[in-house]
């Protein structure tokens, strides 16, 4: 897929030449067996929706300090590459959200236990969430569409600070 110019006209996300709603539905790849990932994309297909939003939860994907899977080496449900493709083949635009919060009733937000202790602004946990940012980011980049992917918005977080200014 060559490289795709997207813009907003007239409250219209626009990818191409093609007019996105920004209805999705919401499928977390990582809580569901990988054997049913198509099953899931079907029955939303058939509401007829074209977006699936997901989160990447930070924790899942950092096994252990400093090592990351998105390719299901040690957990077939963290193949977040996988589920990427699949979305693609399935002809579904994406919206990604990899935190680094993501709350969804995940265990610390979606932060991994060595640097929850830490507020978001402590370089302890800027730090790590740059480190976890950019691994993600580079999983991610040839999926987005103005690189030729389905990819066609990432939220870098979840939700914001309350105790932030």
């Amino acid at each position: 897929m060559d490289r795709i110019k997207i813009s907003i006209k007239n409250n219209k996300l626009i990818v191409g030449d093609e007019r996105i709603s920004l209805l999705s539905g919401e499928i977390h790849y990582w809580r569901l067996n990988p054997d049913c990932w198509r099953d899931c994309l079907d029955a939303v297909k058939d509401m007829g929706l074209k977006v699936i939003a997901s989160y990447i939860p930070w924790q899942y994907h950092e096994y252990e300090a400093h090592k990351f899977d998105f390719d299901g080496k040690t957990a077939k449900q963290r193949n977040l590459i996988k589920f990427i493709e699949l979305l693609e083949s399935m002809g579904f635009w994406m919206i990604i959200r990899p935190g680094p919060y993501i709350y969804s009733e995940w265990v610390n937000k979606g932060i991994p236990n060595r640097v929850a202790q830490y507020h978001r602004l402590h370089p302890k946990f800027l730090e790590a969430a740059d480190e976890y940012i950019t691994v993600v980011t580079e999983k991610l980049k040839p999926y987005f569409a103005t690189e030729g992917g389905r990819i066609i918005l990432l939220q870098a977080d979840n939700e914001i600070d309350p105790d932030i200014g």
